[in-house]
């Protein structure tokens, strides 16, 4: 058995709580398979759901990548400048810009 004597600053009934369920959390006896079981599907079922939201997120940044390269390919003989407010947004930028073999004409990146 664990001794929690310290382990807070402040005895409330809230700790006592907590005390008596940490004691009582791997009880064999009080687990539940099938509660678990809903739980941990229940889960997935978000987690897949993230996966696919996060995907979405992922194309429409490569749409708006592959709109930012047809306006430069359809202007190689001008300057551009770019500006973002992000950081995140210049360093996926010039990671994408080194894949399409851009690394050559971008000059720098400003912080």
């Amino acid at each position: 058995m664990e001794n929690y004597a310290g382990l807070f600053d402040d005895e409330t009934e809230e700790t006592e709580d907590y005390l008596e369920l940490s004691k009582n959390s791997y009880s064999v006896v009080k687990f539940d398979k099938e509660r678990y079981l809903i739980d941990l599907n229940k889960d997935l079922d978000l987690l897949v759901a993230l996966r696919e939201k996060a995907e979405i997120l992922h194309t429409a940044e490569d749409i708006k990548f592959k709109k930012l390269l047809a306006v430069i390919n359809e202007h190689q003989d001008k300057k551009i400048l770019i500006f973002s407010q992000y950081t995140d947004s210049t360093s996926y930028l010039m990671k994408q810009f080194e894949k399409e073999k851009l690394g050559g004409k971008v000059i720098a990146e400003i912080s």
